[in-house]
């Protein structure tokens, strides 16, 4: 970690603890595609720089039905193994093949994850190409109701939740902007 300068930390403006606004798309990058991942800055939250795709490489977008989001990052360990594993989670409606597909071919896969929100708010950005983030799959299919569930957990303890500043990597299906 870097060089934290301490500071009180005083009461945010606003309502912030009215809930998370995401946007309903989960930016996902594969660790192989990636040439370079930037550092975290000198207080160990932002990532100023972008992530470098290999060449001829891109991240993936999953839609993710709006309000199903939920995010945890908690601490745990001993004294001397204290460390965050933060993860994701959200729904995506159905089981068509397009989405059988990414889950027969993203599990087990090494990935980065990046959420970005509507209202404003810094993107963030969950785990390292040292500590990725794995993808696990709940399928539910009933009359009520027929749905995925994902979560991406980062591996081991590590880094909390980082805010990312950097670029946004070329998006699989969509063109240059």
């Amino acid at each position: 970690m870097g060089t934290y300068t301490k500071a009180s930390v005083k009461r945010p403006g606003g309502s912030p603890g009215a809930g998370l606004h995401p946007q309903d798309e989960l930016i996902v990058i594969d660790c192989e595609d990636i040439a370079t991942f930037p550092e975290r800055d000198a207080d160990g939250v932002n990532v100023t720089e972008a992530v470098v795709m290999g060449s001829g490489k891109k991240a993936v977008a999953i839609y993710m039905t709006p309000g199903t989001y939920s995010i945890e990052s908690n601490s745990d360990g001993d004294p001397d193994q204290e460390g965050f594993q933060p993860q994701i989670q959200g729904s995506h409606p159905g089981n068509e093949e397009e989405i059988r597909k990414f889950k027969a071919n993203w599990l087990g896969k090494r990935c980065i994850c990046i959420l970005r929100y509507c209202n404003g708010k810094k993107p963030d950005i969950f785990g390292t190409p040292c500590n990725p983030m794995r993808l696990q799959v709940a399928y539910s299919g009933s009359a009520d109701s027929n749905m995925n569930q994902f979560t991406f957990q980062q591996t081991s303890k590590g880094e909390d939740i980082g805010i990312y500043l950097g670029a946004m990597p070329a998006i699989e299906g969509e063109s240059a902007e």
